[in-house]
């Protein structure tokens, strides 16, 4: 819309750039504002758009209210604001998912809800009567759920208070046993006072140089014999003269040692700490050989020159 542009027109009558109409003044020889052709053709072309286009009819020429009435009744298809009472198939934005607020809720939005309410629910569980179906229409559910679980052994354990019947013997190690089966298992058992074993009993091998009250096996005690397992070892060059060896085998060992040209008195000795010695062979002849049981943890020295050293061990 155009307002009034004249050489005689009032500016800013209204605001920057809100020009206006004045009158004129004779006296003082004001010029009114002058209407010209152009201006007026805008007014009239706005007011036919209103009818034309807004009301969407025809200029009627006879007719002095086309707008007035145009609008009105344009008006009286609207709804008011207070309270409207829609017809036909009024639409509306969705709003997103968990929207809290006054805003108004389309079926996308109300459909979308139940989706997420139902989720992955069975068929059979997806309505607030099949649930409640499902829970005995019992209003008190979870006090009687609560009583019914009181009445139940926890599985951390607990008393019962009358006899537990098992349906059969246990098939794991981790199945409870009746009373039957126990029975019938302890006839076959040993007792723990000088039991009698038959058969091929086993037991844990103990250590090699186990001392202990444990029961000893006969592969312990191959453990420990002397010659089981044992291979004859020329050593000697690794023995010197009055230098003591400890046995660190585990296992008792022969230390024999050929004695060479005669010569002073050579000895063979065998201690348990390295300070109390024990002589358990001799010679002053030459071409003999002294031989020595050495226990574990024992020592053995030879005193005196030697030509030959050799161990079974």
């Amino acid at each position: 819309m155009k307002r009034i542009d004249t050489a005689t027109k009032a500016e800013d009558l209204f605001g920057a750039g809100k020009h206006g109409f004045k009158d004129g003044n004779v006296l003082t020889g004001e010029q009114p504002t002058v209407l010209n052709a152009d201006w007026f053709n805008h007014i009239q072309e706005e007011l036919a758009a209103v009818v034309e286009v807004v009301i969407g009819t025809a200029l009627d020429p006879n007719a002095r209210n086309q707008i007035a009435t145009g609008l009105a009744a344009i008006i009286a298809t609207l709804a008011p604001k207070a309270s409207p009472a829609f017809t036909g198939n009024p639409t509306a934005p969705t709003q997103s998912a968990g929207n809290n607020s006054t805003l108004i809720a389309t079926t996308e939005f109300v459909q979308a809800a139940l989706a997420a309410l139902v989720d992955a629910a069975p068929g059979a569980l997806d309505t607030l009567s099949e649930l409640a179906a499902a829970l005995g229409d019992d209003p008190n559910f979870a006090t009687t759920i609560t009583n019914l679980i009181a009445t139940k052994l926890s599985l951390a354990g607990g008393t019962l208070t009358g006899f537990l019947t098992l349906h059969a013997a246990p098939t794991s190690n981790l199945h409870a046993a009746t009373k039957e089966y126990v029975d019938e298992v302890r006839v076959g058992l040993a007792p723990l006072a000088s039991p009698a074993f038959t058969g091929t009993p086993t037991a844990p091998t103990p250590a090699q140089n186990d001392d202990s009250a444990q029961v000893s096996t006969t592969a312990w005690g191959k453990s420990i014999s002397l010659g089981w397992g044992q291979a004859w070892q020329d050593v000697t060059g690794s023995r010197a003269a009055n230098t003591p060896y400890p046995n660190t085998t585990g296992k008792p060992i022969i230390v024999s040692v050929f004695v060479g040209a005669i010569g002073a008195t050579r000895a063979l000795s065998v201690s348990a700490d390295d300070v109390n010695w024990v002589e358990v062979a001799n010679t002053t002849t030459g071409g003999g050989t002294m031989q020595a049981v050495v226990p574990p943890e024992h020592y053995c020295k030879m005193n005196g020159s030697f030509g030959q050293w050799r161990e079974l061990r």
